[in-house]
């Protein structure tokens, strides 16, 4: 049985990971954020790029039933079509540091 760990976090991190929110729920993909600069609006981003249905031009037959546009696949599930293995899923980023300013 594969164990899942919270990572833990670091100030001003954003991270992406294939795991379980608590020990009570079903694996998953999870999102996390480091304080200090980094909250949930920035995981939120990340939720919206990986998570959210893509939008798909329509051709052909496609248009006239749709109109110009259907919503596709998210990008996690096009990861799954291409024969990925989600749970590997691993994203993580540092905000830069920021200038020291003298006062």
């Amino acid at each position: 049985m594969k164990r899942y760990r919270s990572p833990k976090m670091k100030p001003g991190v954003l991270r992406l990971f294939y795991g379980k929110a608590d020990r009570h729920d079903n694996p998953q993909v999870c999102y996390q954020w480091g304080g200090g600069g980094a909250d949930k609006c920035d995981a939120h981003l990340l939720h919206s790029v990986f998570a959210s249905p893509r939008l798909e031009i329509c051709y052909g037959d496609e248009r006239e039933k749709h109109g110009p546009y259907k919503f596709g696949s998210t990008l996690i599930e096009e990861f799954e079509k291409r024969g990925y293995d989600i749970s590997t899923l691993k994203l993580s980023i540092e905000q830069k540091p920021q200038p020291v300013t003298q006062g």
